[in-house]
């Protein structure tokens, strides 16, 4: 038994700006019965509403600030056919792969990223699903079977930054046979 390489990923249009004001209306009506808790466990055990969205305000704060600034070393972005695409993780024996995917995770479960105008996140913990999940981000309207090698490269040469996913990748681009 190892550590497993888990990952959440957002994106939003290139160029668009996230509507942090947006964000801040719609924390102050979230209640916790429309928090998903299967997504994060961070809201179990909390007694109210208000106690949420102190946490979330907390969570948006930060996240905000990576957004505005450098990446920490457990967050990655690129912008690719349109869209900046954010992914956070890490290794995990069980327990949570770092930081800014927890605030990913937390965020996506309130609904915050989407009020803000990302796309719901959502977190894999297999290769596979991971690479899968980019390219389902870089090809939105497309199924992977109709993406050529080429396309799938491109999304790889992004991914650098974690050999296990391009280790993953590339025997799927060598599977279409258009290398």
């Amino acid at each position: 038994m190892g550590a497993d390489l888990i990952v959440a990923a957002t994106k939003i249009r290139t160029g668009r700006q996230p509507d942090w004001d947006a964000a801040e209306r719609f924390i102050s009506t979230l209640t916790l019965e429309q928090v998903d808790e299967d997504y994060s466990g961070a809201f179990t055990g909390m007694e109210n509403d208000e106690e949420m969205r102190i946490y979330i305000r907390g969570s948006l704060a930060d996240f905000k600030e990576i957004v505005a600034g450098d990446c920490p070393r457990d967050l990655t972005w690129f912008d690719v056919l349109g869209h900046r695409i954010y992914l956070a993780g890490g290794t995990s024996w069980g327990d949570s792969p770092g930081d800014t995917f927890d605030l990913i995770c937390d965020l996506s479960a309130a609904g915050v990223l989407m009020a803000a105008g990302f796309d719901r996140p959502v977190p894999y913990d297999d290769i596979e699903s991971i690479a899968r999940q980019v390219l389902g981000h870089a090809y939105p309207d497309r199924s992977f079977d109709e993406l050529s090698a080429e396309e799938i490269e491109t999304v790889a040469d992004h991914l650098c930054w974690a050999d296990e996913t391009l280790s993953t990748i590339m025997p799927i681009v060598a599977e279409k046979g258009e290398l």
